[in-house]
């Protein structure tokens, strides 16, 4: 801590065209470290300095997966709202599909995703995946391979469903109204199915 603080102090006497667009993207990454970490130290960019960083990661172009799709599609089939590559405002990041009404993240995990050779995430995956729950998310795992074997089996609905059942968020017998799926605030034709019971927001999450 008696380093970190003069180093922040002499990152912050920098004006934000000092650094290149990758080096913001990691900057952003450290003030969401300080603020989620250690916000006791009170310690994180100058305001301009977090609004060019915050911006330079909002602008990382959005990829979209075609298993993030087929998993977008068994979701709008089960009748269960979601928006895909939802924005997480006091994050200033994207999660490739939320749950509406909620706070429950759905990730669709690739290759790039894990250390190569293993199925242990990348530290950086691991990291974000801890400051969603630190602001208050619930990130549900969709690894790869089990993906995989679910498409190839054709039954890609029923590995959906079963893993919004093993996290509660698909009780039987449990119908509601007309949900939507939406995707970059575009509403999708309507379908019946149940209603995902909202989490409890973190009231101490801080803010951006």
């Amino acid at each position: 801590p008696a380093l970190l603080g003069p180093l922040v102090d002499h990152i912050n006497a920098l004006p934000p065209a000092h650094f290149a667009t990758r080096d913001l993207v990691q900057l952003h990454q450290v003030h969401a470290s300080l603020t989620f970490e250690i916000p006791g130290l009170g310690l994180g960019l100058a305001p301009p300095l977090r609004a060019a960083a915050a911006s330079a990661r909002r602008a990382i172009p959005v990829v979209t997966s075609a298993t993030q799709q087929r998993v977008s599609s068994a979701l709008s089939a089960l009748g269960v709202a979601h928006q895909a590559e939802h924005l997480v405002p006091e994050l200033s990041c994207r999660v490739d599909i939320a749950l509406e009404g909620t706070r429950v993240a759905l990730e669709v995990l690739g290759p790039l995703h894990y250390i190569p050779g293993t199925r242990q995430l990348s530290l950086k995956h691991k990291l974000q995946h801890r400051h969603l729950q630190l602001a208050g998310w619930r990130a549900v795992e969709l690894p790869y391979w089990e993906l995989d074997a679910a498409v190839e089996e054709g039954r890609e609905m029923a590995y959906v469903r079963g893993k919004l059942e093993a996290h509660s968020l698909y009780p039987s017998g449990r119908h509601g109204g007309a949900l939507r799926s939406r995707r970059g605030g575009v509403e999708e034709p309507e379908a019946v199915g149940p209603t995902v019971q909202p989490l409890a927001t973190n009231s101490n999450t801080p803010g951006r």
